[in-house]
């Protein structure tokens, strides 16, 4: 099959990523932000908002915490990523632990 998802192996032990992004409330409790609290498909989330945190651009960042905002009714003070996601073993899919890849405390708006 000529198509890239099928281009290369994947070899026991590699890693299947799969990104999160937690954002703390002004009132303290961490909410999961998703693609579709920001309005997004799968792929602008990926491109954009994941992009944006992996950078620490508080600017870019904080644009997301607004639309999540207006879209949610709830004020974000800070915003992090996280990766988990598989690892390929010879038994089938594990869980892989969680990593922080970086953390953002957002400007007050």
């Amino acid at each position: 099959m000529n198509y890239p998802m099928y281009s290369s192996a994947h070899y026991e032990g590699a890693v299947i990523a799969r990104y999160r992004v937690f954002g703390r409330t002004a009132d303290g409790p961490e909410v999961q932000v998703t693609a579709d609290d920001l309005g997004l498909n799968f792929r602008k989330f990926q491109d954009l908002t994941i992009a944006a945190l992996r950078d620490r651009d508080v600017r870019r960042a904080a644009a997301f915490a607004e639309i999540y905002r207006v879209r949610m009714g709830t004020r974000l003070v800070a915003m992090r990523l996280e990766r988990d996601g598989y690892v390929l073993t010879r038994d089938g899919l594990q869980p892989a632990p969680p990593v922080r890849l970086s953390a953002v405390l957002l400007q007050a708006q």
